[in-house]
């Protein structure tokens, strides 16, 4: 089951990797997909346990978050 839920978000961070954020909403899909997958990771790594990957992924998670709130706020300025 750990295993299954690293290669679930291995997968959603290959996804998002693989947009081309071209517009703000696909750049927000993608962050949205790898957030999913530092999500998981982290949840992974408490599993393990595998505290650095957990924690890594956790910083992942808060520049996501910043970055969908700066998108977000421009697109309600637009």
């Amino acid at each position: 089951m750990i295993e299954l839920i690293g290669i679930v978000a291995g997968v959603f961070i290959l996804i998002s990797l693989i947009f081309r954020s071209t517009t703000k909403k696909t750049e927000i899909l993608m962050r949205v997909l790898n957030s999913f997958g530092a999500i998981l990771f982290i949840v992974y790594g408490l599993q393990l346990p595998a505290y650095s990957t957990a924690i890594i992924n956790f910083c992942i998670l808060c520049v996501n978050i910043y970055n969908m709130a700066v998108l977000l706020k421009r697109i309600d300025e637009n």
